[in-house]
């Protein structure tokens, strides 16, 4: 059969069909792409499979198909040495071997083959020797030496450079477990000692040294806590961290971060002042934060030996081959995978795009090929699709790993640090909930006891001075009643001399009260307990047996008062029951702790699934006008970390608030008659509301149809009817609304993966303020590192990388212009996106 011939004119009609105007009006453009097919002897330009594929690929000698299955970084694929770091095919997982599409699979296998023989019945050997020459010759001399600058790859969250996650993720749990067992005491203080104390009898203008001195120190405190936990972090992370780089060669750094890891961890307990007694919840506290602290810490310390040890071993020797990919750094596994997950979309992309070029009515010849191509498309690619994301759908691939080799989804240091410390911290809830709860039920003491504690407090029993408890008592109540019932009548006359002249002392209070009466001596022990702050028990003691009054009975008397007092102001208050502390701590427990759990699971599936919807169009940020700031200020995302872990807390304590309240009322012995009668309506209302909405729907069939009403007289008799009714039963309504909407709130008050509030609730679209942007932040996070880390974006760079070494003898304009044809040819839905990619397109 002859050969097709292409001309220039062909081509140009190609390009005009698929709408590439400017390329079809660029004469040179086309005479180069005409020269990068084989021509015969006799000068024709011959186009078949076998020099359209040399046509598409002549330029990309420089790109090695095995870079997708060899054990490297895109950096060492694109300007490392020509040799391959590790023997490719044999790691790649079984799972991508059977969907790797057959000219892949046979290319990682190009090196073992012989070179192919040509067959017999070919054409002769001189369009051979033509096609031989034609093709560049791969490794030209062009070869640009590029230069590096040194970016701390270890501490670079945002390209994640590192040579293991997980040394990441002990350095960020370690480090805020140490910061809050030994260094939070460096910053807790509140209050200057040379501020004047605020008089909160004053007002704002009494206040204002006061108020001008807080602000100041104020200012000076938290400037001061900037300092120390930025230089506490950047010591920590800079010097434990040392040797967590990628392309990290000498053992002896990784063995300098496991020493100062080991300092980190090990000397701070030595420390004066950093080992200070507790007790209470603090002690409880410290028995759970001390040994979490050294167990991070000893494993940051073993990563690092980790880490030296396997710097020293012969990696690439065959003995290893089976330790291979386990003793290869977790960053180069990770970007292994990211490399076949490009692999395996582009597989999927064609595949799919083929499946659009199946003509089923081959006999029709008015629709074309490509409007045939087209109309599938519009029928099957907003229909036939694959839900994807979810909590189960996400934890499963993750199990099996096609998360990162299938789908490419690259989960951060940064994230998954912070998922790890949630997790701790739920851990770190039960833990301390539980102690509280065991704690709080074993010092639990029946209210006997208590308001014996609390008639010690105010009548000292072992004192010999039985009257000067007595008058003490009396002097207690009186300065309560005695502005009432005397100072406000002053006009009363109480039969009191107003020329007593009453000077005694201790020594010598029986002999002062010689000759006066017992009314007299009434009067004086009034004004002198009232009028003297120091009165002496001796003299008061005195002055009560003038009045005729026994001390032993006074004593006597107010004690049976004041314990019948306090013993019914105790029981009335006091639990009765220890299980009415031990149900509520319990139950506030468990609600903590399965908030924080909720929480830290839902943190990677909803990071996927944002993802998934970024990469698809279905959250379309970097074209919406009204988050231009996205791309602005990536900075943001440093307060991720924080806010992620102290929402998490604050949420978990509302929980156990919430839940132990709750409990709380329906256990304690004063509440508990009232919880009964508040579940007893419930059930009513309940009730009647099921029977309600039982006989609504009886009747919604009987007198609608949608939004029509087939009866609309009984309709309108029953809508009025339930108007009525619903009038009544809407305060539980808004009650349990109001829960609800509480509830969800504190549950969301720990999420920042995604938003609460509803699209422009809280906003002032003016001057860009959004009244929560954690989850605006957390979207930022996640397009800063699929800026780095997508596995489109991955394979682009290398390419980049290649063209910046290899110049123009990689990457040709012809030859790009020959992929665009296939391109455009292959899946012409794309034209659109050219369109919209025109240069002042968004001005027209």
């Amino acid at each position: 059969d002859e050969k097709p011939i292409m001309t220039p004119d062909i081509l140009r009609r190609m390009f005009l069909s698929l709408g590439e105007h400017t390329l079809s009006a660029n004469n040179e453009l086309l005479d180069a792409m005409i020269d990068t097919l084989v021509s015969t002897n006799d000068g024709r330009v011959i186009l078949d499979a076998e020099t359209f594929c040399k046509a598409l690929t002549h330029d990309l000698e420089a790109y090695d198909l095995n870079n997708p299955f060899k054990l490297s970084t895109n950096l060492h694929d694109s300007v490392g040495d020509t040799k391959p770091t590790f023997p490719a095919y044999e790691d790649a997982p079984q799972a991508l071997k059977s969907i790797l599409p057959g000219a892949l699979r046979s290319s990682s296998r190009a090196e073992e083959q012989p070179a192919p023989q040509p067959k017999q019945g070919d054409s002769d050997d001189d369009d051979n020797e033509d096609m031989e020459a034609a093709a560049p010759v791969r490794g030209s001399s062009f070869i640009h030496e590029l230069k590096f600058d040194f970016t701390a790859p270890f501490i670079d969250f945002v390209a994640d450079t590192y040579r293991s996650r997980l040394l990441v993720v002990a350095l960020w749990a370690s480090f805020v477990i140490s910061f809050f067992t030994y260094y939070s005491a460096i910053t807790n203080f509140t209050e200057s000692p040379r501020c004047t104390r605020f008089d909160f009898e004053a007002n704002w203008i009494e206040n204002a040294s006061a108020f001008l001195c807080t602000v100041g120190w104020s200012i000076l405190r938290w400037l001061y806590v900037i300092f120390v936990m930025s230089f506490y972090g950047l010591t920590y992370f800079g010097l434990c961290g040392l040797g967590n780089s990628a392309e990290l060669k000498d053992p002896w750094i990784p063995l300098m971060g496991a020493t100062a890891a080991a300092l980190f961890t090990f000397i701070p307990p030595l420390l004066p002042g950093l080992d200070a007694p507790l007790s209470g919840y603090q002690e409880v506290l410290d028995s759970i934060l001390r040994p979490v602290s050294f167990i991070l810490g000893g494993t940051v310390v073993v990563l690092n030996l980790i880490s030296a040890i396997t710097l020293t071993l012969p990696v690439m020797s065959s003995s290893f081959k089976k330790w291979r990919m386990y003793l290869t750094p977790e960053a180069v596994r990770a970007e292994t995978f990211i490399k076949q997950a490009a692999v395996v979309k582009l597989d999927r992309l064609v595949d799919n795009s083929l499946d659009m070029h199946v003509v089923k009515d081959e006999d029709n010849v008015i629709d074309t090929h490509l409007g045939q191509c087209l109309l599938n498309y519009s029928k099957i690619a907003n229909t036939e699709t694959e839900r994807v994301g979810g909590f189960s759908w996400t934890w499963k691939r993750i199990w099996s790993n096609s998360i990162l080799f299938e789908d490419g989804i690259w989960y951060s240091a940064r994230l998954v640090s912070i998922n790890v410390s949630q997790f701790v911290l739920a851990i770190f809830i039960l833990l301390f909930g539980l102690a509280i709860t065991i704690q709080a039920t074993r010092e639990y003491a029946p209210p006997i006891s208590s308001f014996e504690d609390v008639l010690n407090q105010f009548f000292d029993t072992d004192s010999d001075s039985f009257a000067g408890n007595a008058v003490n008592l009396v002097r207690e109540v009186s300065e309560t009643v005695s502005d009432f019932l005397v100072n406000t009548t002053e006009t009363v006359d109480f039969g009191c001399p107003n020329n007593i002249n009453f000077q005694c002392e201790s020594e010598n209070a029986l002999e002062c009260l010689e000759g006066f009466g017992s009314a007299d001596c009434l009067c004086i022990l009034l004004d002198y307990t009232e009028n003297n702050e120091q009165a002496s028990n001796t003299v008061q003691e005195a002055l009560l047996n003038c009045a005729g009054f026994e001390q032993f009975d006074v004593y006597n008397t107010s004690l049976v008062y004041l314990t019948l007092a306090a013993q019914e102001s105790v029981e009335s208050i006091y639990p009765s029951e220890s299980y009415m502390i031990f149900f509520p701590l319990l139950f506030a427990t468990l609600a903590a702790f399965l908030m924080a759990l909720t929480i830290a699971f839902a943190v990677i599936p909803s990071m996927t699934t944002t993802t998934l919807k970024l990469r698809s169009g279905v959250l379309d940020l970097m074209h919406d006008p009204k988050h231009k700031a996205i791309r602005i200020a990536p900075d943001q995302c440093a307060f991720l970390q924080g806010a992620m872990f102290w929402g998490l807390l604050l949420s978990s304590g509302l929980a156990a608030l919430f839940i132990w309240a709750l409990v709380f009322f329906f256990v304690y012995q004063n509440t508990a008659a009232i919880a009964q009668r508040v579940v007893a309506t419930l059930l009513g209302v309940v009730a009647v509301v099921l029977l309600h909405w039982l006989m609504v729907r009886s009747f919604r069939f009987i007198t609608s149809k949608s939004f029509y009403r087939k009866r609309p007289l009984v309709a309108n008799v029953v809508l009025l009817a339930r108007e009525c009714t619903f009038f009544a039963l809407s305060v539980w309504f808004t009650v349990v609304r109001v829960t609800k909407i509480l509830f969800t709130a504190i549950l969301f008050m720990g999420r920042v993966d995604i938003p609460f509030l509803a699209p422009g609730i809280g906003e002032i679209e003016r001057v860009g303020y959004k009244l929560d942007n954690h989850p605006y932040v957390f979207r930022m996070d996640i397009l800063q590192h699929e800026a780095h880390r997508h596995p489109y974006i991955e394979t682009f760079g290398v390419i980049c990388l290649l063209k910046l070494r290899h110049g123009p003898n990689f990457i040709t304009r012809a030859g790009s212009a020959w992929r665009l044809l296939l391109v455009l040819v292959l899946m012409p839905w794309l034209t659109r996106y050219r369109g919209a990619a025109r240069p002042g397109i968004r001005d027209e």
